[in-house]
């Protein structure tokens, strides 16, 4: 990354807006397994990935990548399941916080990701139309730095940006969308790139009215100690050893450990072109990431305690009508001492 390639000058109550703070909000909790691409709406060369990094994100260590390779191409990740049904009327804001970098605002300072919420306009009514998008419109952000993204521009798709008069010639406030379509329901919630620019970077905090989601690896919930169980029996009365041989000492403990370096594959998936893998080891402080190359991944068990060692594959492959998979799986491996 050229630090000082493309850097604007941004004024200071601009920057104060800015701020490097995570947006203020009752909760923040990390992202579920609901969260993940929403492949119909992926275009072209485009991925997302959690990430460690970039450094200074208020949000902790971990992040969501977003790469976009052109302006024909369109990111799209978000959550099916969890908003569907709720009142577009009850969420106050939409947000997010981004690291932008000098190249993503060469060609535009406001090249950056949006909010994507897509809604039913008029959910008591089941005439069309019955499905546009919400999107927000960023702006300029700091380069080279993690800053708060809260919209305070959208625009509706469709027809119902016609009704409503909120499209892209005419921006609204959020308030002004909710007054215009007061029967508004969600349907989905997503963060998207494109179809405009090349754009890589990262996203994370993203806002949802009171709540703040914390894209990254999921927490490790430490194992709850069970009630203690019933006093043993009392114990035998102790044996005297007979002494040790002079001529045979006692063999002297070792402790046992791995030897070995194991390489690990993501799996083929017929019909479809392997994009990428990103692999991480469970550890009881998280997830630590492994090196890949193409489809290998190298863990190196050499001198590790006996014990299990899990590992994470998040792949991803190119569909033969251009959509990009995301796969999970696992593969368990372990240290095992006779």
């Amino acid at each position: 990354m050229h630090l000082h390639r493309n850097i604007k000058t941004i004024g200071l109550a601009a920057a104060a807006s800015l701020a490097l703070a995570a947006p203020a909000s009752a909760a923040t909790v990390k992202a579920n397994d609901n969260w993940g691409d929403v492949s119909r709406n992926v275009i072209g060369a485009a991925t997302t990935e959690y990430r460690p990094g970039p450094a200074g994100n208020p949000f902790g260590p971990h992040s969501l990548q977003i790469d976009v390779a052109d302006g024909a191409s369109k990111a799209a990740f978000g959550n099916e399941v969890d908003y569907r049904g709720r009142a577009l009327s009850t969420v106050s804001q939409f947000g997010f916080s981004v690291f932008q970098t000098g190249e993503n605002a060469s060609p535009n300072p406001e090249n950056l990701p949006s909010v994507g919420v897509e809604i039913d306009p008029d959910s008591t009514s089941t005439v069309a139309p019955n499905f546009s998008t919400l999107v927000s419109v960023p702006t300029a952000a700091p380069v080279n730095a993690w800053s708060s993204q809260i919209a305070t521009r959208y625009f509706l798709t469709g027809a119902a940006g016609t009704a409503t008069g909120c499209n892209q010639v005419t921006y609204c406030t959020l308030a002004e969308v909710q007054t215009r379509l007061p029967n508004a329901s969600i349907l989905t919630v997503q963060i998207t790139k494109g179809r405009d620019a090349a754009w890589h970077g990262s996203v994370d905090g993203l806002v949802i009215g009171a709540d703040t989601i914390d894209f990254g690896e999921p927490a490790v919930v430490a194992p709850v100690p069970g009630p203690a169980g019933p006093a043993g029996a009392p114990a035998a009365t102790p044996v005297a050893a007979a002494p040790a041989s002079a001529s045979a000492p006692a063999a002297r403990a070792s402790a046992c450990t791995g030897n070995a370096v194991r390489t690990l594959h993501a799996p083929s998936r017929k019909g479809e072109r392997f994009l990428r893998v990103a692999a991480a080891l469970k550890t009881p402080n998280g997830f630590r990431s492994l090196k890949t190359v193409g489809r290998a991944v190298t863990l190196d068990l050499t001198g590790k305690p006996e014990g299990n060692y899990n590992v994470r594959l998040i792949s991803r492959y190119r569909t033969a009508g251009g959509k990009v998979r995301r796969v999970v799986s696992t593969r368990n491996l372990s240290v095992a001492c006779a």
